[in-house]
């Protein structure tokens, strides 16, 4: 659900680099840990806001070591869970031992759990370079995931990037009962150009909507196209249900524009979030960024399905500002989280500012893209990001992120687990009042990438954790691992 290179750069970032994780012995935290916790916060964890609110119950979870991550998550409505990351060693997600990509290589992995969390099957994939899973969709019977990296990739026959190994390139997967049916790879026809696949989603006839980010000539899946700058953003749809509709939109200028996220409402309404430092025209009104702001604004824009501009909204911050992951319930209303520094104005005359260097935001538009309301959420620390949102099926709205030792929601706290940087999932109405909270971890470094919520209003995390976590089934311990999580968030949930 994700861009997973923005992923890397805030979880590395705080590590100070890949090159100084110590990754453990191969083996080291893949557990399975089930059972369902008490009616308070998992041991591990801490939520409520001091008690006034419910925060979190445990259902299972999966912790896989490795030098993995978690960045994608989809969850179908009987409660089967499908996720997606990259590993760099030897891991284990329940079927036996995957191997490593050897020169510290990072391999793609791909993945489903059934609603106990137990495991259905599993896979990884690439050689020769780095492989990393981006997004995933539920498209009808299938499960689509997408990924972006360099050197061969194996998911059906060794495919190479059209610009050749050395080359990075964005590849999407089918997969039926666990078995891949087809693969299909987009690139440039030479070492530097790019194409980013940053997140996918599906449409209601089961045909795909994927977004990103290009350099240069390439193909990003339905015809070529030119960048106008150093790199530009794309919507491109794949006519996979044998509709016959191909079509992309490229959209930027010289300033460097990308697309980070994408939902799809049941009507077919496709609402891309990214960020842009110049102009964005797509036949409405132009947007143009601040001139001042040294990171680009943000945008949300919304296309029909036939990729017509419907409108486009500016997120406008000075100081910093990452508009990272957008949700849209039945009735067309959105949901869009991310990160700020500074001040931030959201529409409707709306502005936050921030209490640390970086809090994190989350807005609601209405289906015509006009702001309701916003909250930040965050603290004194450096380090407060939101980078996931669902909606729940009674209008809750569920928040993935990170609190740098502790942060506050409406004059809320959320304590800190373990006093570093926590995992973080948390559960507004539908009018943004919080309704619970749960942080997750130890001293060291621990995030939630990315959130989905089931039929029942279940929640499931995914992420990285560095150290210890624990969501209430026990605790998990690797230098460097991915985790999938089961949990009941803020109480009471949807149909129970």
């Amino acid at each position: 659900m994700r861009h997973l290179p923005s992923l890397l750069a805030i979880s590395l970032g705080a590590l100070g680099g890949c090159g100084g994780v110590d990754r453990g012995h191969p083996s080291e935290g893949d557990a399975t840990a089930a059972g369902v916790g008490g009616s308070g916060a998992a041991p591990g964890s801490e939520g409520g806001f001091g008690g006034e609110l419910a925060s979190c119950e445990h259902v299972w979870s999966r912790g896989f070591g490795a030098g993995s991550m978690t960045s994608a998550l989809a969850v179908a409505p009987d409660g089967t869970a499908f996720a997606g990351g990259m590993h760099l060693d030897e891991i284990d997600f329940g079927g036996g031992p995957r191997p490593d990509g050897g020169n510290d290589d990072h391999k793609a992995w791909a993945a489903s759990f059934g609603p106990d969390g137990a495991h259905q099957w599993s896979a990884s994939y690439g050689h020769g370079g780095d492989q990393d899973v981006t997004g995933v969709a539920l498209a009808g019977e299938d499960v689509v995931f997408a990924g972006y990296g360099n050197g061969a990739l194996d998911i059906i026959g060794d495919i190479s990037p059209p610009g050749g190994e050395s080359s990075y390139a964005s590849w999407y997967a089918e997969f039926t009962d666990g078995e891949p049916s087809s693969s299909v790879v987009a690139g440039g026809a030479d070492s530097e150009s790019r194409v980013i696949y940053g997140d996918i989603a599906a449409m209601p006839d089961g045909d795909l909507v994927v977004v990103g980010a290009y350099r240069g000539d390439v193909d990003v899946g339905a015809g070529p196209i030119t960048s106008a700058g150093e790199f530009d953003a794309f919507v491109v749809h794949l006519g996979r249900s044998g509709s016959g509709s191909w079509w992309t939109v490229p959209f930027g200028d010289a300033s460097g524009e990308e697309a980070t996220a994408v939902a799809v409402d049941g009507q077919g309404r496709i609402v891309v979030v990214g960020g842009f430092g110049g102009t964005i025209d797509l036949g409405g009104e132009p947007i143009t960024a601040d001139p001042r702001s040294g990171w680009g604004d943000g945008f949300v824009i919304q296309l029909d399905g036939d990729g017509t501009h419907r409108w486009s909204r500016r997120f406008e911050a000075l100081e910093e500002q990452r508009t990272a992951d957008v949700a849209v319930n039945a009735a067309g209303d959105i949901v869009v989280a991310g990160w700020y520094r500074g001040v931030i104005d959201l529409g409707g005359g709306i502005q936050l500012t921030s209490a640390g260097a970086r809090d994190g935001f989350v807005v609601r538009l209405d289906a015509m893209g006009n702001t309701v309301w916003a909250k930040s959420i965050g603290g004194p620390g450096e380090q407060d990001v939101l980078v996931g949102v669902d909606w729940a099926p009674n209008g809750d709205v569920l928040l993935a992120g990170r609190c740098d030792d502790g942060c506050i929601v409406d004059g809320h706290p959320v304590p800190p687990a373990g006093g570093g940087l926590d995992a973080l999932v948390m559960r507004l109405d539908g009018a943004g009042t919080p309704r619970g909270a749960c942080t997750f971890g130890d001293s060291d470094f621990q995030g939630a990438h990315v959130v989905a919520v089931g039929a029942d209003g279940d929640v499931w995390l995914g992420g990285m954790y560095t150290g210890a976590i624990d969501f209430g089934g026990g605790p998990f311990e690797a230098e460097l691992g991915g985790f999938v999580t089961r949990l009941r968030v803020g109480g009471e949930t949807d149909g129970r």
